[in-house]
């Protein structure tokens, strides 16, 4: 179980900003048709991270846990009802103040799994039961290769009043993302034991993809002069309304978890369970669904949509690094 514990890494944020920098500087590599032929590569990645993810898919909730389904149906509920819930409000306050593409960035946000390796990581430090963490983190992203793509397609017909085909969105999920994780999980008994000592490496690889993929967003976006029209504005926006959904939904789940009355590991556990979300896989999913090629004049600014889960990814680790140290030190006096 140590090996998978690993803290996240600061570098991790300074490579997410170099990598938006870099469309700046040279965006004509990155562009789709571009000399790095992104429009190959990041198909290629996604399968790559997929296959990885079920290869590495953690088997240690121990199966006493599932009958602990009170506080399973709560984190599974708060990931996906409370949190789309509480943003779709928001939006609702905010009326026309929000570009339509930035308002469907916040909804695919709100849609998306938990961490599983950093959800974990928090409530271990945290003293949360470890089993928690792990079931609920995995169950929502196997949940999340059904759900995200019917609900995004159902955002995308809801904020642009389009008509969106869902099927040729199914079939790029199917094809790129169930597909290989379907095979890496089946292929665990195979190669699990091969492949165990090398999870920093591969952790590192998936981290390359999903900064190439950020990075040739990016430079679509420049070449197609979207920043040079709209400025900060947008980031501003982005910025604002990120905090403010991190701060609701973290006082709604924590308030929430006080008037149920889980016990400690198990309130510690669903807490970060509920309030994170996965850039890793926010990221090559939202290149799988919103592909040009699939949506044509219905695709929106991938740059704009995927602005606020790289917002939102850098402050839960902030946040949950206070909290840790809080609920440790309550843990020590004796608190809950």
């Amino acid at each position: 179980m140590q090996a998978f514990l690993k803290i996240p890494n600061p570098v991790f944020l300074l490579l997410l900003l170099l990598s938006v920098a870099l469309a700046w500087v040279v965006p004509e590599w990155g562009r789709r048709g571009g000399l790095l032929r992104s429009e190959l590569l990041i198909p290629a990645g996604v399968v790559f991270i997929f296959f990885t993810q079920g290869l590495l898919l953690p088997r240690g909730a121990v199966p006493e846990t599932v009958r602990a389904w009170p506080v399973h149906g709560f984190t599974q509920v708060c990931i996906y009802l409370l949190f789309p819930a509480l943003t779709w409000a928001g939006l609702w306050l905010a009326g026309d103040w929000i570009d339509p593409d930035l308002q469907l960035g916040m909804l695919y946000l709100a849609i998306l799994p938990t961490t599983i390796a950093t959800a974990v990581i928090f409530a271990t430090q945290a003293g949360g039961s470890i089993p928690t963490a792990i079931f609920n983190s995995v169950l929502s992203n196997v949940l999340a290769v059904v759900i995200v793509p019917v609900v995004t397609a159902w955002l995308l017909e809801a904020v642009t009043g389009m008509e969106i085909v869902v099927w040729p969105i199914l079939q790029r999920i199917a094809l790129l993302i169930v597909l290989p994780l379907a095979v890496g999980t089946l292929m665990q008994p195979l190669l699990r034991a091969r492949v165990e000592g090398r999870r920093d490496l591969i952790r590192k690889v998936n981290n390359g993809i999903i900064f190439f993929a950020i990075y040739a967003v990016f430079c679509d976006s420049v070449v197609a002069g979207f920043w040079a029209q709209q400025g900060v504005r947008p980031v501003v926006f982005a910025l604002l309304a990120t905090v403010l959904l991190l701060g609701a939904i973290n006082l709604v789940v924590f308030h929430a978890l006080r008037v149920l009355r889980f016990g400690r590991g198990q309130m510690v556990s669903a807490f970060f369970c509920a309030t994170q979300k996965s850039i890793a896989t926010g990221i090559p999913m939202a290149h799988v669904i919103f592909a040009p090629d699939g949506l044509g004049a219905h695709a929106p600014n991938l740059g704009l949509v995927l602005l606020p889960l790289m917002l939102y990814h850098p402050m839960q680790l902030f946040l949950g690094g206070i909290l840790i140290g809080l609920w440790k030190r309550r843990a020590a006096a004796g608190g809950s």
